[in-house]
């Protein structure tokens, strides 16, 4: 008692305590000290307080990229060819892939255009210019160093189009949807991007265009500022990913669009022409004595007994007189009549 009394002397009662209680906090706090060491080390976090035991992963998770050299081949090829302005684009849906080899693409172009499937295609040729934006270096300045490229900035492209306000009708079609876009250019190579696709348990190289988004727009003449048609092409975030899979190869000869045509009413009865649906350009004569009944069908779903051409009138006649209409562009393809597709409208003839 006495010891404690000359050890609290100067500080009183009250010195005492905090001395005391401030031994007690250092003791305690060594003890958890070395507690929370002993749990971090078994992994037992929840051992500090509650008394549990969870057991954690010390390397739960991965991050899987291929950081290893790249191997660059930078010697200039004999024929390094190079795209060329763009002279025509072909329109395909999202989910289209074709083949990577020029023959077969080439060979299956012409079906695939004629198609209602998921190839379907939409040529647009008859590009007199462009004008693009965007597709440059796209830089950070994020931290102390100088800036440093990051990507490119979003490429978008106005392609002017030859054509006038039938064309127009028919790409609102398309306005604003999401699809992929071959481009030709003036030399008639066609431009896409090859990717690995599973086939039957293997990998399968194919061939698909650029994914982008289209905008149809037209502004009318006005003084001496012509009538102009725009396409206007604004290619995904996957675009320069896109261009590290270039793929390109010469076409046999640029392909065509199809045009919508529908029944006229000729100089008589039973008497008809095949004209645009549209501008009313007349086909009749065009393909002549191709014309067969096995392209028309009346609205009870029946093809006319038979359909003869005249040259001299340069009209149809059918037998019987009906209401026909003209059958799409695989019936026509079939009679070898092709680049016309028949709209789903009768004509009593």
């Amino acid at each position: 008692m006495k010891k404690i009394l000359k050890d609290c002397k100067k500080g009183g009662l009250i010195g005492c305590r905090n001395r005391d209680r401030a031994k007690f906090m250092g003791f305690s706090m060594l003890i958890l000290l070395i507690v929370s060491a002993l749990c971090y080390l078994t992994g037992d976090l929840a051992g500090m307080f509650a008394g549990g035991s969870i057991n954690v992963a010390m390397a739960l998770g991965t991050v899987i990229a291929d950081c290893s050299a790249r191997n660059a081949r930078t010697g200039r090829d004999n024929c390094p060819k190079k795209e060329d302005g763009t002279a025509g684009l072909i329109i395909t849906k999202l989910s289209a892939t074709y083949s990577t080899d020029p023959d077969t693409f080439k060979d299956e172009i012409q079906a695939h255009i004629i198609s209602n499937g998921v190839d379907k295609m939409w040529p647009i040729m008859n590009i007199i210019n462009n004008e693009g934006s965007g597709g440059d270096s796209k830089t950070s300045d994020v931290g102390f160093s100088g800036p440093k490229p990051v990507g490119i900035n979003p490429r978008g492209v106005k392609y002017r189009i030859d054509a006038g306000d039938c064309l127009y009708k028919e790409l609102m079609e398309l306005d604003k949807l999401q699809v992929r876009v071959f481009r030709v250019d003036q030399e008639g190579y066609i431009y896409g991007t090859a990717i690995i696709r599973k086939s039957g348990g293997s990998d399968a190289e194919m061939f698909r265009g650029f994914d982008a988004t289209i905008k149809i727009t037209r502004i009318e003449g006005n003084g001496n500022d012509p009538y102009a048609l725009y396409i206007d092409v604004y290619y995904s975030a996957n675009y320069e990913k896109e261009l590290k899979t270039l793929h390109g190869f010469e076409l046999d000869e640029l392909p065509e669009g199809i045009v919508g045509v529908k029944l006229a009413k000729g100089s008589d009865s039973g008497k008809a022409l095949v004209v645009s649906a549209c501008s009313g350009t007349d086909y009749t004569s065009i393909f002549g004595e191709q014309w067969a009944a096995t392209m028309f069908l009346n609205d009870g779903g029946q093809q006319p007994t038979s359909v003869t051409y005249d040259a001299e009138t340069n009209e149809l006649t059918f037998t019987p007189t009906a209401n026909y209409r003209v059958r799409n562009a695989l019936a026509l393809d079939e009679g070898g009549i092709f680049g016309l597709d028949g709209v789903d409208e009768f004509t009593s003839i």
